[in-house]
């Protein structure tokens, strides 16, 4: 389902190459409506930032799209598996 879903993502971004910011925030609001892992989540979000960079955006914009990108990333480094915790923590 998840290949599905990313591979209709990256269809619709070639598909429509108008913003890189517009195509970004599209597919990141796919990936999350998915029921994505916290790595698919840190992705969508350091392309989204890439987006905002490419495009030329307000330095401020991009730094709080960075900074939200990172922090997700930060997240999936520690807790990869949310919901599953070990047998000693139950």
């Amino acid at each position: 389902m998840r290949a599905w879903v990313l591979s209709l993502a990256a269809a619709m971004a070639l598909v429509s190459c108008s913003d890189p910011v517009e195509d970004a925030e599209r597919e990141l609001k796919i990936v999350q409506s998915s029921f994505p892992s916290k790595g698919e989540i840190c992705a969508a979000k350091r392309k989204l930032a890439a987006a905002y960079l490419q495009d030329q955006r307000p330095p401020l914009d991009y730094a709080m799209k960075k900074a939200d990108a990172d922090n997700a990333c930060l997240s999936a480094q520690l807790d990869p598996y949310p919901g599953i915790q070990p047998d000693n923590m139950m």
